[in-house]
């Protein structure tokens, strides 16, 4: 078969399934993305450029919109000169999120294809007012409702969606499950599953040892940031070390924004943010209130 994905950063949530893929040898993959570094040998790899950033005179409730019919354009355009080149693809598979699909029925009329449905934007109990520190001002909320409009042109598309979470397909209307499956992407048991040999070993993170009787508290994020629950996070570390003198403890994430918006400005630890309407504060406020002995 011939395997049509989409997805601007390559290769997305499609990692495994484009590996199996690969490995059977009996199919062709084709990739259209924005162009990065990242590699799989077998896939053939089609960049387009990325879009021009919306006018400032567009309305903030309709710039990701803007934006998304700008992808779906230019996904169209590249997906066209493939077909121009004689691939038509069997099945398209792709991420809905940055409206990169919503042209491609055009492009191949009838071909089947398979949306990503990842999030239902709402307006509260989801990814806002979901910390009571960090309140949302209701007059942001038509631009978060707005922002839905990606996934209602989708959900209209032929086709059909899948979400890879229980949580993820409840955030959706009743109306729009009905054309969404899910399908669980997974854990790699064979990498993620106990160790005894490292279990009993001692574990060297620079200058830091970790050593068998001592207990190990780990943070795993994208981004260091309240949207992923760092402030709280900061905040508990010095009861931890307090209670828990053999306690060491590795926090591994990046320092950018990847969920909610940028903060411009913030307070020390444990203070709220000037400018309520934000997020809150962001790691780089955080770091001088970690304690002295952490790491060590």
């Amino acid at each position: 078969m011939k395997f049509l994905f989409v997805h601007q950063n390559f290769p997305g949530q499609f990692l495994h399934i484009v590996r199996h893929l690969v490995a059977m040898e009996a199919h062709e993959v084709v990739f259209i993305t924005e162009a990065n570094v990242n590699q799989i040998a077998g896939v053939r790899k089609v960049p387009y450029m990325k879009p021009r950033p919306t006018s400032p005179e567009t309305h903030i409730a309709a710039r990701e919109l803007d934006a998304a019919t700008r992808r779906a354009e230019i996904v169209a355009y590249t997906a066209t000169s493939l077909k121009q080149l004689g691939f038509t693809p069997d099945l398209i598979i792709g991420h809905q999120g940055w409206g990169e699909m919503l042209n491609l029925p055009d492009v191949f009329p009838g071909v089947p294809m398979i949306g990503y449905m990842e999030f239902y934007y709402q307006t509260d109990g989801a990814d806002v007012i979901f910390d009571p520190e960090f309140p949302i001002n209701p007059s942001d909320f038509p631009r978060i409702r707005a922002k839905n409009a990606i996934n209602h042109i989708a959900l209209n598309l032929p086709g059909h969606g899948v979400s890879p979470t229980k949580w993820q397909l409840s955030t959706y209307p009743d109306w729009a499950q009905q054309r969404i499956d899910l399908l669980w992407e997974g854990v790699h048991l064979d990498l993620c599953s106990p160790d005894d040999k490292a279990r009993h070993a001692q574990l060297k993170i620079g200058d830091m040892t970790v050593r068998r009787n001592d207990t190990l508290v780990t943070y795993v994020s994208r981004d260091l940031e309240p949207y992923r629950g760092i402030h709280t996070m900061i905040r508990t570390l010095p009861h931890l070390l307090r209670a828990r003198k053999n306690l060491k403890v590795v926090m591994l994430g990046g320092d950018g924004v990847s969920g909610g918006r940028s903060q411009r400005s913030g307070g020390r630890c444990g203070e709220p943010t000037p400018d309520r309407r934000r997020t809150g504060p962001h790691w780089s406020n955080f770091r001088h209130s970690l304690p002295r002995n952490l790491g060590r």
